[in-house]
């Protein structure tokens, strides 16, 4: 593995070899599959780690951010690529989430710099500059309650100042409404995982890691076939962009996110979506300590 990254000219041996070790631990790279034969011998590890370490090599060449790669292997082992175990999504999730969370306050920060960019995407074209600061400033209190758990905006306040930026005018349509719900909605979805992300993190939850990749393969089948219907809804057509693996990569962990976070509302009681595999049943311990109390006012 590290010689490969030596003779594709991305350093000398005992610096990567360092990098390689840290990498595992945060679940960039996965352990080896096996040991050679002959006594002593080293690692061998599956093909698509190799590839993997190069791509992040490469990325990280152009300056891309470490946690922004953890993104890959969670999306790889979401779509089922042999190679990427449950255990390395699961550590390359908590490195990605604890980077989310863990971010400084201020102008500068990641969570007002994701402000911006929700309300760019959410804001309609002609959408004034005090709508649109209004939606920065709820995009950045969701944000700032995410590390608890909570969605510390309510669906009245976040769907005021996203049906304004939205130009909705006075009568939003049925389809501005629904989306504004499912959207809030998804929020609280996420929250839930993030509140359980120790849980999610250990032995126990695997099953529902299994259930996630069962789930999210589904959901971006029935996505494919769905979209042009989507896209032509009125008002809301333009959220929904056709399906891009490396728009999937990029996002993985907080698709991840949502989909852990489904499972979990699903096993806290609430109705299973229709056509849905219902998630593993989990051990009462185990249910309590991944169903930490969510406080958002839904």
């Amino acid at each position: 593995m590290v010689a490969a990254a030596v003779a594709a000219g991305y350093g000398e041996p005992r610096r990567l070899a360092l990098t390689f070790d840290n990498w595992q631990k945060l679940g960039l790279i996965d352990g080896m599959v096996r040991k050679t034969s002959r006594r002593g011998g080293e690692g061998r590890w599956h093909p698509v780690q190799q590839a993997l370490l190069l791509l992040y090599l490469r990325e990280r060449a152009r300056r891309v951010r470490l946690p922004t790669l953890a993104n890959a292997p969670i999306g790889f082992y979401l779509m089922g690529w042999e190679g990427v175990s449950v255990r390395q999504a699961q550590r390359a999730w908590t490195t990605w989430l604890t980077s989310q969370l863990d971010v400084p306050m201020g102008a500068d920060s990641l969570i007002a710099r994701s402000a911006v960019v929700m309300a760019d995407r959410l804001a309609a074209p002609g959408a004034s500059p005090s709508a649109k600061r209004s939606l920065q400033q709820v995009a950045e209190m969701v944000s700032t309650g995410m590390p608890g758990g909570d969605v510390l905006v309510t669906y009245e306040l976040f769907a005021a100042a996203l049906l304004d930026a939205m130009e909705a005018g006075e009568h939003p349509s049925n389809t501005q409404r629904g989306f504004v719900t499912a959207f809030y909605e998804s929020l609280h979805l996420k929250s839930l995982a993030i509140a359980a992300r120790e849980w999610l993190a250990e032995d126990a939850a695997v099953p529902l890691w299994e259930w996630a990749q069962r789930q999210a393969q589904a959901g971006m089948a029935e996505y494919r076939e769905d979209v042009p219907r989507l896209q032509s809804l009125p008002d809301v057509g333009r959220f929904f962009e056709s399906p891009n693996l490396s728009d999937f990569l990029n996002h993985a962990g907080s698709y991840a996110t949502l989909v852990l976070g489904e499972g979990l509302d699903v096993l806290a009681g609430h109705p299973l979506p229709p056509g849905w595999e219902p998630p593993p049943s989990i051990g009462r311990d185990d249910q309590s300590r991944a169903s930490r109390k969510v406080r958002a006012k839904r």
